[in-house]
């Protein structure tokens, strides 16, 4: 082909040292993005089965429906060449027909895969069927279905390189796209498969690099600081069970080992803003490897500023699984943190098939340590947060079960006479008072 240099992972990385492939994992941005070619065996699952085996040719089955068709270019009468048409192979399944070429191979179904998809400026991909040639033009993944063709080109030039001009309104509507593109790109991440406990920040170290640098913020374990905290609100779409090594900060959906929505807060909490006392006070990290701060981390601690309040864990889970609601519409004589629930709490347990019941007591499982609730934004009104796990003392940081919203509330409620300022005021009184503080108070999170 008439290169004078290649790289091939499994070659270059040495695959027994630790350090060598953390050194290796944080130069992939650099690898993949200025590589004239990529080289792809999609066809294979691992690096010990090969990919140039005799494969049938695409129409060899319906030869009266293969075309050819002479190329040539406008300003030239003579032909250059030929394109081939050829139908797509069937498969029958029970829910139609299927194209056998829109079937995802290994390749495409692997986490760590992602990036060379993503950061490689041309890809020729050998797939059982067929070879394929991938560009950055390309805007969605025939097999995956997956926009991922131009989403590292439009980050490219969708931010100005000088921060300053981030100020501009314009600028920030762009910086909006930009995280849009990068909740897309962890829900494309935890979809996929990963043959090694080792986490989804190693995957996508290559990515948040270039994203890093463009928004021009700082990276918290799969976070970005400038909008924390809603962030903190991703949800879980489905779960693996917990994983048996650490993998991420529960507070982050790097330490989720599942697949958590492209949407983060929008779905769930359409135009939620921020709670006006939440802050992000304080954020440490220890890095697997210190020169791959993008990459694997050890522990990741977060020191919030907010509202919590302890909830009554049975009517929490009563709330949760269809059992008899407690609701109380008369006007409160009691501010109470313990009946919080009992208006209209609506819990999303991250991992949700822990809390069933018992088949045959019908008991919810009882969680060793008080259950609180923090207030982190507020949708149409309505007080919403995370649902945290007490650490075995008081000085031990929280961790995260997953996500309340309390709909209906008298927080929401307002009388036709009652001014926007007067609302707001009342609105800060009643959340103050239904969560049992006068003021925030500050927690870590681990």
């Amino acid at each position: 082909m008439g290169f004078s240099y290649i790289w091939i992972d499994a070659l270059c990385i040495m695959q027994d040292s630790s350090d060598d492939k953390a050194e290796e994992i944080a130069r992939m941005m650099t690898i993949y993005s200025n590589a004239t070619l990529t080289i792809v065996a999609s066809r294979a699952s691992s690096v010990a089965e090969g990919f140039l085996t005799d494969r049938t040719p695409l129409g060899a089955e319906r030869r009266h429906y293969v075309f050819e068709i002479p190329l040539s270019r406008q300003d030239k009468k003579q032909s250059e060449g030929s394109l081939i048409l050829v139908p797509p192979l069937e498969e029958q399944l029970s829910g139609g027909v299927r194209y056998y070429n829109e079937v995802p191979e290994p390749w495409d179904l692997r986490a760590w895969t992602l990036q060379e998809r993503l950061l490689s400026r041309r890809t020729l991909k050998f797939g059982k069927l067929q070879t394929s040639w991938i560009c950055q033009d390309d805007v969605t993944d025939n097999v995956t279905k997956e926009h991922v063709g131009t989403l590292i080109r439009s980050v490219e030039s969708s931010l100005p390189s000088d921060p300053d001009a981030v100020e501009s309104m314009s600028a920030l509507e762009r910086r909006a796209a930009c995280l849009k593109d990068w909740y897309r790109l962890i829900n494309m991440a935890t979809a996929r498969s990963l043959a090694f406990n080792v986490g989804r920040l190693p995957v996508v170290a290559g990515i948040a690099e270039i994203f890093a640098s463009h928004l021009q913020d700082e990276y918290m374990c799969g976070n970005w600081r400038s909008n924390l905290p809603l962030e903190l609100l991703w949800m879980a779409v489905s779960n693996q069970g917990r994983s048996s090594s650490y993998i991420g900060p529960s507070w982050s959906w790097a330490g989720f080992n599942g697949i958590v929505g492209s949407n983060f807060v929008a779905k769930l909490y359409p135009g939620a803003l921020a709670d006006a006392d939440i802050a992000i006070l304080d954020f440490r990290a220890q890095h697997t490897h210190p020169e791959s701060p993008y990459g694997a981390a050890e522990s990741g601690l977060l020191k919030v500023l907010g509202y919590l309040a302890r909830v009554n864990t049975k009517v929490l889970l009563d709330q949760e699984y269809g059992a008899k609601k407690i609701n109380s519409w008369a006007e409160p004589s009691i501010y109470d943190p313990e009946h919080l629930p009992r208006e209209s709490l609506s819990p999303l347990f991250d991992y949700s098939d822990e809390m069933y019941p018992d088949i045959e007591t019908g008991e919810f499982p009882e969680y060793p340590r008080p259950v609180c609730l923090l207030v982190v934004a507020h949708a149409e009104r309505d007080p919403a947060g995370l649902i945290l796990l007490q650490g075995k003392t008081t000085n031990d940081p929280y961790t995260r079960l997953g996500l309340f919203r309390a709909t209906r509330s008298y927080l929401s409620r307002r009388s036709e006479e009652e001014s926007d300022h007067g609302f707001e005021i009342r609105r800060r009184t009643l959340l103050k008072r239904f969560w049992g503080k006068l003021e925030p108070q500050d927690l870590w999170l681990a």
